[in-house]
């Protein structure tokens, strides 16, 4: 079948459509996303207008219609109307519909291919205007590769199937992302079991049924120093390669102590569990597995008390809420926020005891383990 499929340009596929609204009934207003098409505007933001209160000038979009934002096509800024209503779009859009040998669906894959993104691309760089716009003059002469209208079908059947396999496993992954997130308010802020007395512990303000993560841990404990040999190599922890709890050990760099970067300074062990201080509403925390690594000075380096506190726990604590909460409140800087090894210190927490403490982390263990699989 292979043999059978054509090189053409897209100009050979679509037609440019131009019609506008004018002063007939107002459709529904659509906007181009990069990962969700064309979505009505109001929903998708919210209820939020975003567009002009006359859209007489706006771009008609049929069902089966394409519309693109002409500026930001290179991001993947292209959508189909799926809807069974006509909709509407900014005139900063290009619209167009496919011809008679063309299947939709199966366009619409195709043009949100690698191939095909890469050819936005190259059209974008090569743009006379100053803002990059691909025109339709320009779109219509990215080359792609056709089969006959049959396989194309059948081609968007199994491509639609396997959407609608990833679209129900994300709404899923969703449903156990907020019960576990529900879960994680309720276990690590719910009262201690154990009698709390309301009086502050003497001399600290902190009401005694809390406690601080400098009583249970100690921060930044070990750092680099001059005595290290200079051929010394180790793995060099960077905030860009940690987002939520994870590492991702594609982006850790070998170093040897002479060219260690400056910043390089926090020595980590096994257990320890790191706190990204530089905005850290992006939760840029995750814990250890390797002795002898080394992170940035972006990091606070959290070493439970073994006697008092469990790595696991104060992982999860540390990318709660709660946490997220307190940091806002003591972060400073506007470009980026951060938090000092100070407040770190003084985060609250409930006290609980550290059979407990394991018990949670066992079960939020489980709800991530869950989500991950």
């Amino acid at each position: 079948m292979r043999d059978l499929w054509r090189s053409t340009c897209l100009g050979d596929a679509v037609q440019q459509e131009v019609a506008r609204v004018g002063l007939g009934a107002a459709p529904v207003v659509l906007s181009s996303t990069k990962h969700h098409g064309l979505v009505p505007s109001d929903s998708y933001f919210k209820g939020r207008q975003i567009y002009s209160d006359d859209i007489s000038a706006y771009r008609i979009v049929k069902p089966g219609w394409f519309a693109y934002a002409t500026n930001h096509l290179a991001e993947g800024s292209i959508g189909l109307n799926q809807l069974d209503e006509t909709g509407c779009v900014s005139p900063m859009y290009t619209v167009f519909s496919v011809r008679r040998h063309v299947d939709q669906n199966y366009l619409y894959s195709l043009l949100k291919s690698p191939e095909v993104m890469n050819q936005y691309r190259i059209h974008e760089q090569a743009s006379v205007d100053r803002r990059g716009s691909i025109r339709f003059n320009a779109f219509s002469e990215i080359s792609i590769r056709l089969p006959p209208l049959a396989e194309q079908r059948r081609i968007a059947e199994i491509l639609n199937t396997l959407d609608e396999t990833i679209r129900a496993t994300e709404h899923v992954i969703a449903k156990h992302e907020r019960i576990r997130s529900g879960l994680a308010s309720d276990l690590l802020t719910r009262k201690a079991s154990c009698p709390e007395p309301t009086a502050p512990l003497r001399g600290s303000g902190v009401p005694s049924e809390f406690t601080t993560l400098g009583d249970l841990a100690q921060l930044n404990p070990e750092s680099l120093g001059s005595g290290t040999p200079q051929d010394h190599t180790f793995t060099y922890i960077d905030l860009s390669s940690v987002s939520y709890g994870s590492i991702n050990e594609s982006s850790l760099q070998e170093f040897s102590f002479a060219s260690a970067p400056s910043r390089a300074r926090r020595v980590v062990r096994t257990g320890d569990v790191l706190f990204g201080t530089v905005r850290p509403q992006l939760r840029s925390h995750a814990s250890v597995t390797h002795d002898g690594d080394v992170a940035s000075t972006g990091f606070c380096v959290v070493r439970p008390e073994p006697t008092s506190a469990c790595s696991r726990f104060i992982h999860h604590y540390l990318l709660s809420d709660e946490v997220a909460a307190q940091a806002a409140r003591r972060e400073v800087g506007s470009n980026y926020p951060a938090v000092t090894e100070r407040d770190v210190a003084e985060f609250k927490l409930r006290r609980i005891s550290l059979e407990e403490q394991r018990r949670i982390a066992e079960i939020l263990d489980t709800a991530d383990e869950t989500i991950r699989a």
